[in-house]
């Protein structure tokens, strides 16, 4: 979860776990909406496109700027029909469109594990290149690490919760609470038992990187 200085996640009662704006095609949760004009968020799944349209044509419909095309890597797809790309893709154009349609904030509730590792960083990006305040709701713990502030919830409880880098390193406490560490943290730490290095990693190429220069 990404949180502004000048945002105060608490007035919105995100704590609940069953209450968020879902953006992955499934029934829409209501409570944040309850707290924002009804211009100040958009809803993916309200929105029912023909699937025969290109995704040109998708992009127009959304006004998002054709220009922007080269940027995300989309013109080998431009002129295919919504029907003929990939689910990835799918949820890749439909995310980039409507971040560009966003004001205030973006909820993403475990549509990020659709897709691939750049996709999710592209996708974080450009929501952060709008200001926007980003919401992820996951059940994958991998995808924390690309967010400053966490919270784990735990029976729709807040169980524990900081900044990311000080959560995830309380391995006792989330193994406790069921709640595996993502890879890279687990790795390092296993390391760091056996001497091989002393540092907590967040990034898998840093940690490979340091591990070959020890072996120089």
């Amino acid at each position: 979860m990404e949180v502004l200085k000048t945002f105060d996640p608490f007035s919105l009662n995100l704590y609940n776990v069953s209450t968020s704006i879902i953006y992955n095609d499934e029934r829409m949760k209501k409570r944040i909406i309850d707290f924002l004009d009804k211009e100040d968020y958009i809803v993916i799944n309200s929105v029912i496109f023909d699937s025969n349209i290109t995704v040109k044509d998708f992009f127009k419909e959304c006004s998002f700027p054709l220009k922007l095309i080269p940027e995300f890597n989309l013109k080998r797809i431009i002129s295919r029909k919504l029907n003929e790309i990939s689910h990835e893709d799918f949820i890749f154009i439909k995310l980039l469109a409507f971040i560009n349609l966003s004001r205030l904030f973006v909820v993403f509730d475990d549509v990020l594990t659709f897709l691939s590792t750049q996709n999710k960083k592209t996708v974080i990006n450009f929501a952060r290149s709008k200001n926007l305040i980003i919401y992820n709701f996951t059940s994958d713990e991998e995808e924390v690490l690309y967010f400053p502030y966490t919270i784990c919830l735990a029976s729709n409880k807040v169980a524990i919760e900081g900044p990311t880098k000080k959560v995830i390193t309380e391995e006792k406490i989330l193994k406790k609470l069921g709640f595996d560490l993502p890879f890279v943290v687990d790795l390092s730490l296993q390391l760091n038992y056996y001497n091989v290095t002393d540092h907590v990693y967040f990034d898998i190429d840093k940690l490979v990187k340091d591990l070959w220069k020890k072996q120089d």
